[in-house]
């Protein structure tokens, strides 16, 4: 299944009006990743979105991938989820 779920949003054209819906597109990666996955994900998904984030563990702006999340053996999906909206409220 993937990402096929930005095909099912429609996106208003008009950004300007008032009642113009947003979609911010967040990807949660690693830096494994930077070289294969994430460039098709920028690609083709991420220009369908109003804005987009990579939380990753390492930096990369050319990608749009920050370093947000930090893996240990502690780590589970929801925490680093909590780590990424925490970075965006920032």
């Amino acid at each position: 299944m993937g990402f096929q779920a930005l095909t099912k949003v429609q996106i208003d054209s008009d950004h300007n009006t008032p009642k113009a819906k947003k979609l911010l597109c967040i990807v949660l990666t690693d830096s494994t990743q930077h070289a294969t996955t994430l460039p098709a994900i920028v690609d083709t998904y991420a220009p369908l979105c109003d804005g987009f984030l990579a939380a990753s563990n390492q930096t990369d702006a050319s990608l749009g991938a920050f370093n947000i999340i930090q893996y240990s053996n502690s780590s589970n999906e929801w925490e680093q989820v909590l780590n990424v909206w925490k970075y965006v409220q920032q």
